[in-house]
């Protein structure tokens, strides 16, 4: 009965099973949706690898081994709000110098599959001891990721005797060689001795310019040709007043009328030929012919009676006229009239707004060109050379104008990429307050242990591996 009794209790207690939480799927597909809309093409992509992993249970986001059948020394592409992609930020497609090594170590091959070009090259650095310690000694290196650090440890293990722990972390890593680079990116010059740092990184500048928003087409042209013209047939018909008072309003609520000289009342052959040159742009204009409520609007309105004064002028009535010194009234009040220093502002403003949204485009795709050989998680250290003017090369290629400067605006913010000591920053207000300077913590952080160091080797290693270690998300 006892027995009995304690079984039951125990049946019916709280359950001792591990509770395993669920990332919210939803969450992913709101950032999907939303990287959709806005048209980046690679976010689209990585949260639609992302679903699919979690519903096919390769991916377990949440977990301190997300993706299945892989270690936890393995750097992942983390997206927003903590879910893993699947993607390694050490593998992936061949990055530029991968395969500009492998061409100069490998000159009479054609491989180009992805894995056995990256295998052949960790197994290179590997059997070519020399190389690696020819890379630590001059410090001409880059490690963006703490795997490209690897082989480079082994060559520092080496060099200090310790077979054993080389050896360890060479097993540990050889089935990842056709994945994964254990190798770090070549330079010209070596890393510098200072404290170098920089407020984003190349990736993150990278992302910034590839989602530059391409101009709005119909924007575009009704700022760039339909208000122009918009504006030419007010002259015109202004052009056919006899007096020198412009149409405008006088007084306030049911006080307020139209006052100013009526339209259509003197004419000339050369003003009919404007006319009928304004009257056939608007015509083929296709913003104008598609959009209905500007053809019914007062654009619309003022050309047809424009139209009927210069190809019948007996059958204008007074009544057409008062109504489009009405038109041209509320123009003056809304905008100005052509020729007054207030219009001239306003379409210079909007010439501005169409330069910048066409020019923005293609001086973004420019940028990340000048972008992509460089180091994704460091800093830019040749700045003049991210910012100089267009060449005759990327003028042809990317449709700008050779010798043009890159926007101002532009400079701004790529700026926040230049790679230099904390002193340079401040005093050139990169970093403009304590909280900027607060976030290059891990840079400052990995001098200062690293300076502990005596062998320099081990202090320029140590001190990239940290900043790199510092990047994991």
């Amino acid at each position: 009965m006892s027995s009995s009794s304690s079984t039951s209790t125990s049946s019916s207690g709280p359950s001792t099973a591990p509770i395993v939480l669920q990332a919210n799927s939803g969450y992913a597909v709101a950032n999907l949706l939303k990287a959709r809309e806005k048209g980046h093409t690679s976010k689209v992509e990585k949260w639609q690898q992302t679903l699919e992993g979690m519903f096919n249970n390769h991916l377990t986001v949440g977990s301190r081994l997300p993706v299945k059948d892989t270690p936890a020394f393995v750097t992942l592409e983390v997206l927003k709000g903590g879910f893993a992609s699947g993607n390694f930020k050490a593998g992936g497609p061949l990055q530029p110098h991968e395969v500009e090594l492998y061409s100069q170590i490998f000159p009479e091959s054609k491989e180009t599959d992805v894995e056995k070009v990256r295998e052949s090259l960790n197994k290179h650095f590997l059997a070519e001891s020399d190389l690696l310690e020819s890379l630590l000694s001059s410090h001409k290196y880059r490690i963006d990721t703490p795997e490209e650090g690897a082989l480079l440890s082994v060559c520092a293990l080496l060099k200090y005797n310790n077979e054993a722990a080389a050896k360890e972390v060479i097993q540990a890593i050889a089935p990842w060689f056709h994945k994964l680079r254990f190798f770090p990116q070549p330079a010209t010059t070596p890393l510098g001795s200072g404290v170098e740092v920089s407020v984003c990184n190349v990736a993150e500048l990278n992302d910034k310019f590839s989602y530059t928003k391409p101009p709005d087409a119909k924007v575009n042209a009704i700022l760039s040709s339909l208000l122009p013209l918009y504006d030419r047939l007010i002259s015109c018909v202004l052009a056919t007043t006899v007096g020198s008072t412009l149409p405008n309003f006088e007084g306030q609520g049911e006080n307020r009328v139209v006052v100013g000289d009526l339209p259509f009342k003197n004419s000339s052959p050369l003003l009919k030929e404007e006319f009928e040159q304004i009257s056939n742009a608007i015509q083929n204009n296709p913003i104008f012919s598609n959009a209905r409520k500007v053809r019914k609007g007062n654009f619309g309105l003022l050309l047809r009676i424009a139209r009927t004064f210069f190809q019948a002028p007996e059958k204008l009535t007074e009544k057409q006229a008062i109504e489009a010194r009405k038109i041209i009234a509320e123009v003056n009040i809304k905008r100005g009239l052509p020729g007054s220093e207030r219009l001239q502002s306003l379409r210079n403003a909007q010439k501005e707004q169409v330069d910048k949204s066409y020019y923005g485009t293609y001086y973004g795709k420019l940028i990340v060109n000048r972008l992509s050989p460089l180091n994704r998680e460091s800093g830019i250290e040749d700045f003049p050379s991210v910012v100089a003017p267009v060449s005759e090369k990327e003028a042809i290629q990317f449709g700008l104008t050779a010798g043009q400067k890159i926007p101002d605006s532009m400079v701004t913010s790529l700026e926040r990429g230049k790679l230099a000591s904390i002193e340079v920053l401040c005093t050139e207000g990169i970093i403009p307050s304590l909280e900027i300077l607060a976030t290059l913590n891990s840079s400052l952080v990995a001098a200062a242990n690293s300076s502990g160091l005596e062998d320099p080797d081990l202090c320029c290693l140590y001190f990239s591996l940290y900043k790199a270690f510092k990047n994991r998300r």
